[in-house]
């Protein structure tokens, strides 16, 4: 099952992440939990990235799986330019794929957000 977890994660997190699961790899162990993260330093950069509209366009996607742009447009009831603004970005993030007919999808079988509003405490407890 692929999964991306995206969420909060300071820079300093990241490397101690990556060093662990280096040492996984090579101890033979499985590195993570997820095949993809996408982390942002801030509640700011994420909720400007990850917009509810935004979201909402992942959930149809991943309830239909998978529309044409047509089809989300009329799903979702939204101007064509901000609409297609909207999975620029998604796409920019690896959330959104396209394939060669038109057809939009979401690449992982499951996307988990996940908000811990001091990263660093819960990391320590």
């Amino acid at each position: 099952m692929r999964k991306v977890i995206i969420g909060l994660e300071s820079q300093v997190s990241v490397f101690n992440r990556v060093r662990e699961m280096a040492c996984c790899i090579d101890a033979g162990e499985q590195a993570s939990e997820a095949d993809y993260h996408l982390n942002f330093g801030t509640m700011e950069q994420l909720f400007r990235e990850l917009t509810p509209q935004r979201l909402r366009i992942l959930q149809a996607l991943l309830k239909a799986g998978g529309l044409h742009f047509r089809d989300l447009i009329v799903l979702s009831g939204r101007d064509y330019s901000e609409l297609k603004q909207d999975l620029a970005v998604l796409v920019s993030h690896d959330l959104v794929t396209e394939n060669e007919t038109g057809l939009l999808s979401v690449p992982w079988d499951v996307v988990e957000l996940n908000m811990t509003l001091l990263p660093e405490r819960a990391k320590a407890a």
